[in-house]
């Protein structure tokens, strides 16, 4: 048989959904939608409300991640408390508590989860200007005290801000982030003072509003399976994983997961897009 004989049809339906998914904007890890995180440097945004549903929402969605060791690498995965369900690292970190042994102690706060937010937003600039608003709508991950600054300026209607998320009378926020490691990192929180119609901006840089995607944060991120959470607890320090589960374990006390400083109240506006 010749080659006309051996090669059989081309899917284009297949080929047609998977290239509109290599050039869309949602571009998936294991955990859902690459998030965006601040760099060195300043960078301008604008913070979008959560995508349109049957009830309101914030414009940010809070989520729990936890970091362990995993052959001697740090992993990242999402806890399944996000979605209001039982996780596996988190009820072996309450055992480990429960014991009262100072060991266990340190070990149990290991596997706490850390509080994070994600929200939409725009990147108007940023540091090495690798991301603008031509690349769409982005899915923003931060910290505690960053949500707290930015929230403060979302509800400070005395002092000339509130509703920074608005389409047509928004602010663009600026964000510095300042050194290299968690204990030198901080971040500066300051919006711009003039409010400014994002669907104007958006038409001025050569981006057409109609052809961005607002995130559904309830669907961004994916649950980790069970089996996986339980693979990395069997590589990391609890040897004895799983362990008996015990009928009523206190909840460990949350600590703020971040150490950075954030100044909201300075208002000197650096040079740039407004």
């Amino acid at each position: 048989m010749g080659l006309e004989e051996e090669v059989g049809e081309v899917d284009e339906e297949a080929l047609r959904k998977e290239h509109d998914r290599d050039n869309s904007q949602e571009e998936k890890t294991d955990e859902g939608v690459r998030t965006y995180t601040f760099q060195k440097g300043i960078t301008q945004i604008r913070i979008l409300p959560q995508k349109k549903s049957a009830t309101k929402k914030p414009w940010f969605k809070t989520v729990y991640e936890h970091y362990i060791a995993v052959n001697g690498k740090n992993r990242q995965t999402y806890c399944p408390s996000t979605w209001d369900e039982e996780c596996p690292i988190c009820e072996e970190g309450k055992n480990l508590y429960q014991s009262q042994e100072p060991e266990n102690l340190e070990k149990s706060k290991e596997l706490r989860p850390g509080r994070k937010f994600i929200a939409n937003v725009l990147v108007l600039s940023d540091p090495g200007e690798k991301t603008s608003a031509k690349d769409g709508v982005q899915v923003l991950k931060m910290g505690v005290t960053v949500k707290k600054a930015l929230l403060n300026l979302d509800r400070d209607f005395t002092g000339g801000w509130g509703n920074i998320t608005d389409l047509k009378e928004g602010n663009d926020i600026r964000i510095t982030r300042s050194g290299d490691t968690m204990q030198t990192t901080s971040y500066g929180c300051v919006g711009v003072p003039k409010q400014t119609n994002i669907l104007e901006t958006l038409n001025a840089q050569g981006v057409d509003p109609g052809t961005l995607t607002v995130y559904d944060l309830d669907d961004v991120l994916r649950k980790p399976e069970h089996d996986r959470l339980v693979a990395m607890l069997k590589d990391d320090f609890v040897p004895h994983f799983p362990s008996a589960a015990p009928t009523e374990v206190p909840d460990i006390p949350e600590e703020d997961d971040s150490q950075v400083h954030v100044d909201s109240q300075n208002t000197d506006v650096p040079s740039g897009l407004e």
